[in-house]
């Protein structure tokens, strides 16, 4: 498959600004990578129907409340990057359960509900592993817990180089 999808939860404007922030801390703004803070719900790199994807996706912005998570630490995630991870709440597994209940099967494995190994986190630096362990030291001088509100799932497409939003769904208040 070409492309691939992600279903994104998205934060509140105070902690994306938050995370802007330790995005600045370690100068990614300015080397251009520094990704939308968010927290990855979904990940489809198997043939999907993008419209029923759209579809399903709304339907669970349309069931779920808006909820709060807190990020109360730092680690680096198995794909090598820097990231902030959440205390699991209720809110945010039933969120994940939810919108697994289709399309399970066409999630990368490490997304999959069936497989039980989803890490909820938000990145912060997707550089590798190196310059992650490089970076976690001089993060963890400044972190602090970050309170944060879930409050829209949106769709985006994956070409290999460009994200494209594909749709947005605010949780109900």
């Amino acid at each position: 498959m070409d492309k691939v999808y992600y279903v994104i939860a998205l934060l509140d404007n105070k902690a994306t600004s938050v995370f802007r922030g330790y995005q600045n801390l370690l100068s990614l703004a300015e080397s251009g990578n520094s990704a939308l803070p968010h927290l990855t719900i979904a990940l489809y790199d198997r043939e999907i129907s993008v419209d029923g994807l759209i579809l399903w996706t709304e339907n669970i912005a349309d069931t779920h409340k808006r909820f709060k998570v807190t990020y109360t630490a730092i680690g680096i995630a198995y794909a090598g990057g820097l990231v902030a991870i959440p205390s699991f709440s209720n809110g945010l597994y039933s969120l994940y359960r939810d919108q697994h209940q289709r399309y399970d099967e066409c999630c990368r494995d490490y997304s999959a509900l069936k497989n039980d190994i989803w890490m909820p986190h938000t990145g912060i630096l997707y550089e590798g592993t190196e310059a992650a362990c490089e970076k976690i030291a001089e993060l963890a001088k400044f972190f602090r817990p970050v309170e944060a509100e879930i409050i829209a799932l949106r769709v985006t497409e994956f070409d290999g180089t460009n994200f494209r939003k594909l749709a947005e769904f605010a949780l109900r208040e």
